[in-house]
């Protein structure tokens, strides 16, 4: 009998699924939606805080009413504090008859939000029962179930689903933000520069005691000047005031006036930072837009619980994968990731609505050629006047532009030459990984360090002011021959040559949209490559037939990834601003761009020949030179054509005369070359 129990579960549910859809197909309703209900059987305070920004936008801005059924312990959260239209209780262990009672109190309703995954029985007998004209739920496998809806859903976290919700029920642009929460007893006086919780719903989903020992005083030690409260439930106030007892630090103490979970939200909403393993305390402080650190653990599926990024939200996952349902381990992180989490927080409050110019080293910069620490010297000294930031990103860890006090890094990021067998693809690689994740969260420049600046603004540069006043770009880059798909008759793929884009000059929008399906691609890529595996046989880059159209070679991987996001979805190229690489004249150019110097005076008569280093070099010292249609020019009017280029990109293997030219301060200073006029602060080095 047992073993026929999932079978007659899941007809049931199929039965209720087809009379719903038949019912809908009978009968046509006013498209207005004037009625949302969400279903919460389970009561769990984080579902119902996650709900707060969608409810009180749905109640305060649109009129519409808003039901939900739920159980007893949650009644008077959802009652005055989330402040619903009304609350239809139910008991634990219903029946089907108490299941019939509630959909006849709820009345006619326009929409239903039932929890989130795959629906059992009562959930889709009480959707057939309610008969809204819409099903908000991710289950695809039920045809009542709003397709539209689930194809939004897709790798989106609660937020975002909620937001989907929105941009399909209520006409315009509606961006959803935090909720005021009514907490009526909100007098607690004491506040707390970190709130820190250790504990979750279960002894596997807290931090153990030892562990939560070795961060306070860890955090307490670097922020001497900081007060710390120790949170807790009801249930674990014995153990959270024996932990502060032993740890006896002046600045860390027991929070007080927690009584139950409404009486959480005025302490979260007084008090600086939390840190935290509890998701329903980091839905708290997610809504009421507090920083927080939530720690959860590394999972192999898709966690909508857990919220993504952003400015005020920093995930750090305890290590050691697990499966759904899984005893977890929440120890297995490292102290100083809970510092740079901080720290990231920190600069995203501190960048935020600033122009910031990034660049990447990979190690310290007392070990950066002298060619390179000169171009970041002549970027910062020409944008000196102006409000630009410039910041150095290194993996040096002892510096504090640390990339990580910027962004996290993905888990695969150390494991490139494992993953691919090769230790020519690791610099490349992690320099593209970490710009585009950079301007996605920032925004802004990116410029490789071996970039010569040659303007004092950018808004003097003449695709980024194109790109500012574009009201539908979020992203725009240099397009180069090289890296363009032709046809058989050598025609471009796209217009503009938009799929040969280069990554070593690029500006941003803060989190664009195109950024972030670019980085979610790359990081699937990663994560599916090993060194067993050829590139082009992975799945996607298969099944849109790019093996033979766009593939370079595995240090240029990331280009075929763009190359195959703009193929699966070519709007994109509608978010996307770009311009010539080349000078003025050749392919797509309409003005010199960053390899002028290397069409006009390195690549021989047709100005498409393999470029020369040593011609690299004359063009930039003393003696005559012919451009490429045969005109002879002296270093002075290479100069003067220098003042149409508003920056100069000299790839790495036309850069290596040079640098055995140019090795030290000296030879900068000493022999006449275009170094001096690009590099006017060199007299002050003098």
């Amino acid at each position: 009998m047992k073993t026929l129990l999932p079978v007659l579960s899941e007809l049931l549910v199929r039965l209720f699924d087809w009379s719903f859809v038949f019912i809908k197909r009978l009968t046509k309703k006013n498209s207005n939606v004037r009625h949302i209900v969400f279903v919460n059987w389970n009561g769990k305070y984080g579902d119902a805080i996650a709900s707060a920004p969608i409810i009180e936008f749905l109640t305060s801005h649109c009129g519409v009413r808003v039901s939900v059924i739920t159980n007893e312990p949650l009644r008077a959260l959802y009652c005055s504090v989330i402040q619903v239209d009304s609350v239809h209780v139910i008991e634990k262990n219903f029946g089907w008859l108490d299941l019939v009672k509630v959909a006849f109190n709820v009345k006619r309703c326009d929409a239903v939000v039932p929890l989130f995954g795959k629906l059992g029985v009562k959930d889709a007998l009480c959707v057939f029962l309610l008969n809204p004209r819409v099903v908000f739920s991710t289950d695809s496998a039920l045809k009542m179930s709003s397709k539209v809806f689930i194809d939004k859903s897709k790798n989106n976290d609660i937020y975002g689903i909620y937001q989907s919700i929105v941009d399909m029920a209520i006409s315009g642009n509606n961006t959803l933000v935090g909720a005021s929460f009514c907490v009526e007893k909100d007098y607690f006086s004491k506040s707390y520069d970190f709130l820190i919780n250790p504990y979750g719903s279960r002894e596997d989903k807290s931090i153990s005691i030892d562990k939560t020992k070795s961060l306070i005083r860890h955090l307490a030690t670097s922020h001497r000047d900081s007060s710390f409260g120790v949170m807790h439930s009801p249930n674990s106030v014995i153990s959270a005031s024996r932990l502060v007892d032993d740890l006896s630090l002046s600045n860390v103490e027991l929070v007080k006036g927690i009584t139950d979970f409404e009486s959480v939200i005025p302490i979260i909403r007084k008090s600086g930072l939390l840190i935290s393993v509890d998701t329903s305390l980091v839905h708290v402080s997610k809504v009421l837009k507090k920083g927080v650190v939530a720690i959860y653990p590394e999972t192999k599926y898709f966690n909508i619980w857990q919220p993504k990024t952003d400015r005020n939200l920093e995930v750090i996952q305890s290590k050691g994968m697990v499966d759904f349902g899984s005893i977890k381990d929440m120890n297995q992180f490292e102290n100083v990731d809970i510092d740079y989490a901080l720290n990231r927080i920190k600069n995203s409050d501190r960048l935020e609505n600033k122009k910031v110019v990034f660049l990447y080293w990979h190690s310290s910069k007392e070990d950066m050629p002298i060619g390179h620490a000169l171009n970041i010297k002549n970027l910062e000294s020409r944008l000196s006047g102006s409000d630009w930031i410039v910041i150095v990103t290194t993996l040096d860890k002892r510096a504090p532009d640390y990339i990580e006090n910027y962004i996290s890094l993905p888990p695969y990021f150390h494991q490139l030459i494992e993953k691919t067998g090769d230790p020519s693809v690791q610099h490349g690689n992690h320099s593209d990984i970490i710009r585009l994740r950079l301007l996605e969260r920032y925004g802004g420049v990116y410029l490789d360090t071996s970039t010569i600046f040659l303007r004092h603004d950018f808004e003097e540069v003449s695709l980024y002011k194109n790109f500012i006043y574009s009201t539908g770009a979020s992203l725009a880059g240099y397009t180069n021959v090289t890296f363009t798909r032709r046809d058989e008759k050598g025609r471009n793929y796209f217009e503009e040559a938009k799929d040969g884009i280069e990554l070593g000059v690029l500006y941003a929008k803060q989190n664009s949209n195109i950024l972030q399906i670019f980085n979610c691609e790359i990081d699937k890529y990663w994560k599916w490559k090993t060194s067993d595996k050829d590139y082009m046989d992975y799945p996607p880059f298969r099944d849109y037939g790019l093996g033979q159209i766009s593939f370079l070679n595995e240090y240029h991987i990331h280009y075929s990834i763009y190359h195959l996001i703009i193929t699966r979805q070519p709007e994109l190229l509608g978010e996307v601003v770009v311009q010539s690489m080349h000078r003025s004249g050749k392919e797509t150019a309409l003005t010199h761009g960053p390899y002028a110097i290397s069409d006009i005076f390195c690549r021989g008569k047709t100005s498409y020949e393999p470029a020369s280093p040593k011609k690299m070099l004359q063009c930039f010292i003393e003696g005559d030179m012919d451009t490429w249609d045969g005109i002879s020019t002296s270093l002075d009017e290479r100069i003067d054509i220098c003042q149409e280029i508003e920056f100069l990109v000299i790839p790495g293997y036309l850069r290596k005369e040079l640098e055995r030219e140019f090795t030290c301060l000296g030879d900068y200073l000493n022999k006449k070359s275009l170094y001096h006029e690009f590099y006017g602060f060199l007299p002050a080095e003098a």
